[in-house]
Order: C-alpha cells, then sequence, then structure tokens
C-alpha cells in the first residue's frame, strides 16, 4: 500500500516538473522569437557617430564585435551617470539580449532632413548669486 501511493506522488512530481519545465521551455521560445523579432533602429549623433535607438534611449556601439558577430551596445548615458543598460545585437542586426534598468530620463531626439539626430542633454549650469557674507577689509 505504501509503495502503492509513493508510486503515484512520484509520478505526480514528475508530471509536475515536466509540465513545469515544458512551460518554462516555451516561455524561453516565445520570449527569444519576440526578441529576435526586434530589429533596431539606428541614428547619427550630432558628431556624425552611428548610435543605436530602442525604446528611445541611445545605446553606443562597443569598440570590436564579437567573433560570432554579436554587438554590444552600452547606453549613450554610461559616462554621466553610470547607466547600466546594455543591449547586444546579432550580425543581422537584431536585438538579441537586453540587460539592465537605465538610471536616467529619456534624451532629446530632434527629427531633421538629413534624418534623426540625437542631441546631448546639457547639464544645468549653477549660478552663484552670493560668495560669502564676509566682507574682505583692505
Amino acid at each position: 500500500m505504501a509503495f502503492i501511493y509513493f508510486s503515484i506522488l512520484l509520478h505526480q512530481y514528475f508530471f509536475l516538473h515536466i509540465r513545469r519545465y515544458i512551460f518554462i521551455f516555451m516561455c524561453n521560445r516565445i520570449f527569444s522569437y519576440f526578441m529576435y523579432s526586434l530589429s533596431a533602429r539606428y541614428i547619427r549623433s550630432t558628431r556624425g557617430a552611428n548610435l543605436l535607438m530602442f525604446c528611445k534611449f541611445i545605446y553606443r556601439r562597443q569598440c570590436k564585435p564579437s567573433k560570432d558577430g554579436h554587438k554590444t551596445w552600452y547606453c549613450a548615458m554610461y559616462g554621466r551617470s553610470q547607466c547600466p543598460s546594455v543591449l547586444t545585437t546579432d550580425s543581422e542586426e537584431h536585438i538579441i539580449q537586453i540587460r539592465g534598468i537605465h538610471n536616467h530620463p529619456k534624451p532629446q531626439i530632434f527629427n531633421t532632413p538629413n534624418g534623426v539626430v540625437y542631441k546631448h542633454p546639457k547639464k544645468q549650469k549653477k549660478t552663484i548669486t552670493r560668495i560669502s557674507d564676509v566682507e574682505i577689509l583692505p
């Protein structure tokens, strides 16, 4: 009796785990298909550099593609705000991976007759109204 009960529990355990792995596999396949179907849009900076635009955020390319043709793109605000967002494209320029969340607002993007241009947001300059309350006597 105990053996039958144990085998039923074991069967249910394996069935649940197999269903779980099939579900995870199917979700990964759907997610991979969704990610593969996303194509990149390229724009130019005001200095003429090629940039990648995805969800209205701008990415700069790493110097060299990898051996399998994958290119790594870092957020354009990586240097200023240490943004951790990184994007990877394959050799056919499809987005295959996105890592990190942006820690800054979306940049300014303008449409010009030559195409779409990205402009760096300027840092706000602070004006000094008064240096000190102390008077300097001669």
